[in-house]
């Protein structure tokens, strides 16, 4: 759970593999998840710095996703600063992580090693909430009314359109339709800046399958179902996929991400109560980086209409060479402190649960450990 102990799996890693390590994860701990994002740009960019140029880069890898815009920034940034890349993955490397292990030299999975499919999502806010929008379904629906039920008549055809735009606002499609363009784009960019890059019509294969063809968002690919889109897939020799693992399980203990994360626990038997949650890291042998947020948790209490209220004074007989206004100005600290605390125990006592009120504050990345970045 140390520091040291990660540190010294990483330089194993880098001893073994005869490179740099730099890790990048973004926890999945349930109730506080994290995502790839372009805030974490700038402390890669830090550690990569003290690599200077490389023959050998490894990015250890584990996320769930994140922005569309940042895997491209991050390859590009790998690619200038090393002659050959790799992404080691010994678990989940989801959708933008996808994106990122597809511009790598070498795409190192453990057994249990997964990617994702490649189709993002748009967030549409209506009077009636929040819509998560797939990107792929909403384009597949016009396929579909076009090609595969193949629909010609111009009133059948509007009628749909009338039914998608019912769900899907214009500016949304309009939205969908850049974004279904731009991650094709990225994608292709991505895996053109291999050190080899495949022929065109292997690039189609990956981008169509990850896109199109992995029909449920949350689909595991393994390692056998990407090396048969031919993406440059490597097994681990078993004692780099053990420290693999052994480093994974360092992260999961530190962020606690095989725990969820339980309010009421938090609360307990008090009003207010708070955690610090690490839901993202950056490490490599020179520096370590954590993104830090704050969970407040606030006991909201239903007011009764006679609250009854005791406050015990049992103050100290007053000095008699004193005033009153003196000895006043002396016990009200003290009478402030009981009021308050005779308030919260009538609350506690008499004011029923009306449920609990969650909040959250980002502290942001915060080094813990290293040179300067």
């Amino acid at each position: 759970m140390s520091i040291e102990t990660r540190k010294q799996l990483i330089k194993q890693i880098e001893e073994e593999r005869g490179s740099r390590v730099l890790t990048y994860i973004t926890g999945d701990r349930p109730g506080v998840p994290a995502q790839i994002a372009e805030d974490a740009v700038r402390h890669v960019m830090g550690h990569l710095r003290h690599f200077e140029s490389l023959e050998k880069l490894d990015i250890f890898l584990y996320s769930r996703g994140g922005g569309l815009d940042v895997p491209w920034q991050l390859v590009s940034a790998f690619r200038d600063i090393s002659e050959e890349w790799s992404v080691l993955i010994p678990f989940r490397a989801h959708s933008a992580a996808t994106l990122i292990a597809l511009g790598s030299d070498n795409i190192i999975m453990g057994p249990q090693a997964q990617l994702g499919p490649i189709d993002p999502s748009l967030t549409q806010y209506t009077p009636q909430g929040v819509n998560e929008i797939s990107v792929e379904d909403v384009m597949a629906f016009i396929d579909f009314m076009g090609n595969k039920v193949g629909l010609s008549d111009q009133m059948a055809l509007t009628n749909g359109l009338t039914n998608l735009i019912s769900r899907v606002d214009a500016v949304t499609l309009g939205t969908v339709h850049r974004t279904y363009s731009h991650i094709r784009d990225i994608a292709r960019k991505i895996i053109q800046s291999r050190r080899t890059p495949p022929t065109s019509s292997a690039i189609d294969q990956v981008i169509s399958t990850l896109a199109e063809k992995v029909y449920a968002h949350g689909h595991a690919i393994s390692r056998t179902e990407a090396k048969a889109i031919n993406l440059p897939v490597v097994v681990p020799p078993p004692s780099l996929e053990r420290i693999m693992w052994s480093l994974l399980l360092e992260y999961e203990s530190h962020m606690k991400l095989l725990e969820s994360w339980d309010p009421q626990s938090v609360l307990k038997e008090g009003e207010k109560a708070e955690e610090e949650c690490v839901i993202a890291m950056i490490e490599s042998m020179v520096d370590t980086h954590e993104f830090i947020t704050i969970m407040e948790v606030v006991q909201q209490r239903q007011i009764p209409q006679n609250l009854q209220i005791n406050i015990n004074l049992n103050l100290q007989t007053p000095d008699l060479n004193i005033s009153t206004e003196e000895y006043l100005s002396q016990i009200q600290p003290e009478l402030q402190e009981r009021a308050l605390i005779a308030v919260r125990e009538a609350l506690m006592a008499q004011a029923p649960s009306a449920g609990i009120e969650m909040r959250s504050r980002h502290l942001g990345w915060h080094q813990r450990k290293g040179r300067n970045s």
